[in-house]
C-alpha cells in the first residue's frame, strides 16, 4: 500500500476476487483516489495507527473469526470522521444489528450490488466509533474434568495454544485449581503466589494487578496460575470471579477457565456463567455416572453450550464402556474425541511443552474442538499466502 499518497477509498478484502470487483467497481468511478489491499482487519488496524484515516473505509469480515471484536478495535484506530462500510457472507439481523450499533456506515452481504455499493459510499460519515458502542466481551470457556485424572488441565493447555496460534485469537488461561493446579507445569512456566493472593482479596483485583499476575506464553497466550500449595484455602468467592471476569472479557477474546472439583458447588456456579461449558470424561462407569449427573444440575440457556470431550489418556482396555455406549450413560453425544497418543502425550508433558503444536491426530482434535467454540462456519487464518488462494464469494 503506498505510503505518500491520500485516498478518497481504501479497502482491504479477503480475497483476490473481491479485491479485482472492488477496484473495478472503484476505478470506474474516475473521481475517487482508490488503494485496494488483500488482508484482514487486524492489517487495517496496524496501517492506521501510524497513519491518517482515509474519508471512507471499507472493510472485509468474511474471514474474522470475532468480527465485531475486530471491528471495535478499528474504532479506536480510525477517526471518528471516517465513513466505514463493512462488507461480509453472513446475512444475519444479530449481525446486522451488532455492526450498525458499532457506528459504521453500512453493512453489505456479498455478492454486492453495484447501486448498493455507491449507496454506502455517498452515505453522511456515522461518526465511526459510536458514543455508545458497548465494550468488547470475550467468550468464557469452563473445562471441567468429571474424574480426577481425566486430562482437563492438558486440555485447557492445548485448547488455549489452537486458538492463540491457529486461530491468531487472543487467549488468556486460568487455573482455579489453587493447591494442586499443574497448568503452569504442563506449559513450562515459572508460578508465583500472585493470582492466589489476587482471587483472595477482590478489592486488589484491578487491571495492573492482574497484569501482574499474569504469565506469557506466547505472542496472543497468556496464564494465570499459582503454587498455593497444600495448605491454603481452594474457595475462591463469586465476587472475585466477577470482578476478575470483567477485566479479562474487555482484554481477550477467550478465556479458558480450568475449573477445581472442590467445592462442586463453585465449579457448577463457574460452569453455569461460562459460555461454553466443557466436561471432560473417561470411558470409565464412575466417569459417565459424574458426568450424567453434572448435565443434569446445569441450567440450560440458549446462549450456553455444553460439549462432553472424551479424552484417551490411556490405552483402551477390556473394563471400559465402548464409546456407542457413552450416550446412554450421559443421555447425550460424544461431541469430541481426542486420540490417545502415547509417544506424543508422554514427550509433551515430560517438556512441558503443548502436545497440539505437532501435527498430527492430536492437534487435529483440538482444531476441530476450537471450531466447535467459535462456530461450524469459521477457518482457521493459515498464512498470507494461503489467505490470497481462496477463491469465490
Amino acid at each position: 500500500m503506498a505510503e505518500d499518497l491520500e485516498f478518497d477509498v481504501a479497502a482491504v478484502v479477503c480475497n483476490s476476487v473481491t479485491k479485482d470487483l472492488l477496484l473495478e467497481l472503484l476505478r470506474g468511478n474516475g473521481q475517487l483516489r482508490c488503494d485496494v489491499w488483500q488482508g484482514r482487519l487486524g492489517d487495517a488496524i496496524e496501517k492506521f495507527q501510524n497513519s491518517k484515516s482515509p474519508p471512507t473505509l471499507i472493510v472485509d469480515i468474511s474471514n474474522e473469526l470475532s468480527p465485531i471484536s475486530e471491528l471495535e478495535r478499528l474504532a479506536k484506530t480510525c477517526t471518528p470522521d471516517v465513513n466505514v462500510v463493512v462488507i461480509g457472507e453472513q446475512d444475519s439481523i444479530s449481525l446486522y444489528r451488532d455492526i450498525m450499533a458499532l457506528g459504521v456506515s453500512d453493512y453489505l452481504v456479498k455478492p454486492l450490488s453495484r447501486d448498493l455499493f455507491f449507496n454506502a459510499l455517498q452515505k453522511e460519515p456515522a461518526r465511526y466509533p459510536a458514543e455508545h458502542a458497548e465494550a468488547r466481551s470475550g467468550k468464557t470457556i469452563a473445562i471441567f474434568g468429571v474424574r480426577g485424572g481425566v486430562g482437563a488441565t492438558t486440555i485447557v493447555a492445548n485448547i488455549g495454544w489452537v486458538f492463540s496460534s491457529i486461530f491468531d485469537q487472543k487467549v488468556i488461561l486460568a487455573d482455579y485449581n489453587l493447591c494442586n493446579g499443574s497448568l503452569s507445569l504442563d506449559m513450562g512456566l515459572t508460578s508465583s503466589s500472585a493470582f492466589y493472593e489476587l482471587l483472595m482479596d477482590p478489592s486488589r483485583i484491578d487491571e495492573v494487578f492482574v497484569k501482574r499476575a499474569t504469565s506469557t506464553s506466547g505472542k496472543k497466550l497468556d496464564v494465570l496460575c499459582t503454587d498455593g500449595g497444600f495448605d491454603r484455602s481452594s474457595i475462591v468467592s463469586a465476587e472475585s470471579q466477577t470482578r476478575l471476569l470483567e477485566i479479562l472479557r474487555s482484554q481477550y477474546e477467550f478465556i479458558v477457565q480450568d475449573l477445581q472439583r472442590s467445592p462442586f458447588e463453585g465449579a457448577i456456579g463457574m460452569l453455569d456463567a461460562a459460555d461454553v461449558r466443557i466436561l471432560v470424561i473417561n470411558k470409565t462407569l464412575a466417569a459417565l455416572r459424574d458426568c450424567g449427573r453434572i448435565l443434569s444440575k446445569l441450567t440450560p440457556g440458549q446462549s450456553n453450550q455444553n460439549l462432553v470431550v472424551l479424552n484417551n489418556t490411556t490405552r483402551s482396555t477390556r473394563n471400559e464402556v465402548p464409546v456407542e455406549k457413552i450416550r446412554s450413560f450421559i443421555k447425550q453425544p460424544v461431541d469430541l474425541i481426542i486420540p490417545y497418543e502415547k509417544y506424543v502425550m508422554a514427550t509433551a508433558h515430560l517438556q512441558g511443552e503443548i502436545a497440539a503444536k505437532n501435527r498430527g491426530p492430536v492437534q487435529d482434535a483440538y482444531k476441530e474442538l476450537a471450531g466447535k467454540i467459535v462456530g461450524s462456519s469459521a477457518v482457521p487464518p493459515k498464512t498470507k499466502n494461503w489467505l490470497t488462494a481462496v477463491t469465490g464469494w
